[in-house]
C-alpha cells in the first residue's frame, strides 16, 4: 500500500463530519451541478471511499491518464474540497513517489509519458496546491523539442499534440511559440504531401486518389483534439498563421456531419465512406466534436458556431437510456462520468438550466454504478480484453470520477479538466 492508514472509512466520514466542506469564493465563476442535499451527501461519501481506493495503488505506473499522477491530482483537488490534513499528506506522498520513479517513464506522451507528468506538475505548482520544486530542471520544454521536430503523429493521447498541448498549458508565450513553431512545421509538411498515410494524419478521412481513407472523429485521438490544440495555441500566441490554419480544420469537421436527420451529427469513425454508429461519450462522437467546435467559437469570435455547437449539446441532453446508448461504464473516457462532465462544463459556460439537469442526471447514474462488492470504492471499467476490472485511472477509473465529483458538489473549478480538452 501507499501508506498505512489506520482509519476505518466510518472513521473517516466521522472525522470529516467535523469540518465543513469548502465552498470556496475564490472560485466564483463555477457553479455546482447538484442541489440535492441527498445526492451531494452521498457524493461525499464516495469520495471518501475513492480516497480510501487510491490509497491502495501500487506499482511505478507515475503517467497522467493511469496512473499515479492522476491520483495525485484527485488527492490535491479533495484536500482543497475538505478541510482536513490526511488528504494533502497523502498527495505529498504520492508526488515523492512521481520523484522517485521518473526515470523509470521513457516515453514522451501526454497519456502514459512525460508530457503528462509534467502537466500534473505544473498544475499543482500553478494552483498552489503543493509546493512543487525542479520541474524545469527534470521536465523542461527543451526536454520535448526534438519529439515535436522529428514527429508526424498529430495524435492527442501518444503524439504531438497532446505533447503540445502539455506544453501550451506548463510554460510561458515564447517558450510555447517555439514549440508551437514545431509542431505548425509538421503539419506544413504534412499538407504540402499528396501521400495517403500524410493525409490520413492530418486530416483523418481526407481524399486521397479518389479513395475516402478511414478518419476519426473523437476528442481522444481525433481531429476535434488537433482543432483544440490549434485553438490553445492561438490563444497563448495570437499568431495568425495559427488562425488560417485552424480554419481549414474547422470546415472539415463540419463537412464530416451525417446527412439528413439521423440521431447522431458525427460518426466517430468513417470506413469507405460508410457512417459507423455515432456515440455520446467524450474520447467519441458528437459532444467531442461539439466542445471542439464551441471552443473554436469561442476564442475566433464567431457567434454562428458557438451556437451550433451548443445546439449540438441541446440534440443529446435527453438521451438518457442508459442500455440504449450503451452507457456500461462510469469512467471519462467511453462512461457516465464523461458525460456528466461535459455537460456540467457547459452549464457553466452558457447557464443553461437543461444541461445542469443533464449533467446532474448522469451524475446519478455513474453514483449507481459503484455496485461491485471486489471494485474500487465499487467501481471497475469493462473492455473486450480483460473484462471487468479495477482501474484506478483518470481517462478510465476512479481518479477522474472523483474529480469530476468534486466539482459537481462544490464552487471549485475544474481547472484539471483541461488535459482531457474539455476545458
Amino acid at each position: 500500500m501507499n501508506c498505512q492508514l489506520l482509519i476505518s472509512p466510518g472513521e473517516l466520514l466521522i472525522l470529516i463530519s467535523v469540518h465543513s466542506i469548502r465552498h470556496l469564493d475564490s472560485h466564483p465563476m463555477w457553479t455546482p451541478i447538484i442541489r440535492d442535499t441527498a445526492l451531494s451527501h452521498a457524493i461525499q461519501a464516495k469520495l471518501i471511499d475513492i480516497f480510501l481506493a487510491t490509497e491502495t495503488f501500487e506499482g511505478n505506473d507515475i503517467s497522467l491518464f493511469y496512473g499515479r499522477s492522476g491520483i495525485l491530482l484527485y488527492k490535491a483537488y479533495l484536500s482543497r474540497l475538505i478541510e482536513e490534513p490526511l488528504f494533502a499528506e497523502a498527495g505529498i506522498r504520492d508526488l515523492q513517489l512521481i520523484y522517485q520513479n521518473i526515470h523509470t517513464t521513457s516515453g514522451f506522451n501526454l497519456s502514459e509519458g512525460l508530457a503528462g507528468i509534467t502537466f500534473t506538475l505544473k498544475h499543482l505548482e500553478q494552483n498552489a496546491f503543493f509546493e512543487v520544486e525542479n520541474t524545469d530542471e527534470l521536465l523542461g520544454p527543451e526536454l520535448f523539442r526534438k519529439v515535436l521536430a522529428r514527429s508526424s503523429d498529430l495524435d492527442y493521447l501518444n503524439g504531438t499534440s497532446g505533447i503540445l498541448f502539455s506544453l501550451l498549458q506548463s510554460y510561458s508565450k515564447e517558450t510555447c511559440q517555439e514549440a508551437g513553431g514545431l509542431w505548425l512545421k509538421g503539419i506544413r509538411e504534412l499538407k504540402e504531401s499528396s501521400t495517403a498515410e500524410n493525409i490520413r494524419r492530418l486530416f483523418p478521412g481526407g481524399k486521397s486518389s479518389g479513395t475516402l481513407l478511414m478518419p476519426n472523429t473523437g476528442l481522444a485521438y481525433g481531429q476535434p483534439s488537433v482543432l483544440k490544440v490549434l485553438t490553445r495555441l492561438y490563444e497563448m500566441t495570437g499568431d495568425p498563421e495559427v488562425e488560417s490554419i485552424a480554419e481549414p480544420f474547422m470546415t472539415f469537421l463540419l463537412n464530416s456531419q451525417n446527412k439528413g436527420e439521423e440521431e447522431f451529427t458525427f460518426s466517430h469513425k468513417l470506413i469507405n465512406g460508410k457512417h459507423a454508429s455515432g456515440k455520446i461519450t467524450s474520447c467519441l462522437g458528437d459532444l467531442g466534436c461539439a466542445m471542439s467546435i464551441y471552443t473554436f467559437g469561442a476564442v475566433f469570435k464567431k457567434p454562428e458556431i458557438t451556437a451550433l455547437a451548443i445546439e449540438l449539446f441541446r440534440k443529446h441532453s435527453n438521451k438518457r437510456d442508459v442500455e440504449k446508448y450503451g452507457i456500461q461504464n462510469p469512467d471519462f473516457c467511453n462512461g457516465s462520468i464523461g458525460i456528466a462532465h461535459f455537460y456540467a462544463r457547459m452549464f457553466n459556460n452558457t447557464g443553461l438550466e437543461e444541461f445542469r439537469e443533464t449533467a446532474e442526471f448522469w451524475y446519478k447514474i455513474t453514483l449507481h454504478k459503484a455496485f461491485f462488492e471486489d471494485g474500487l470504492a465499487g467501481y471497475k471499467h469493462y473492455n473486450r480484453t480483460l473484462g471487468f476490472h479495477q482501474n484506478y485511472g483518470l481517462l478510465e477509473g476512479i481518479s477522474g470520477i472523483g474529480l469530476s465529483f468534486i466539482s459537481a458538489i462544490s464552487t471549485i473549478a475544474p481547472k484539471w479538466d483541461s488535459c482531457l480538452l474539455m476545458s
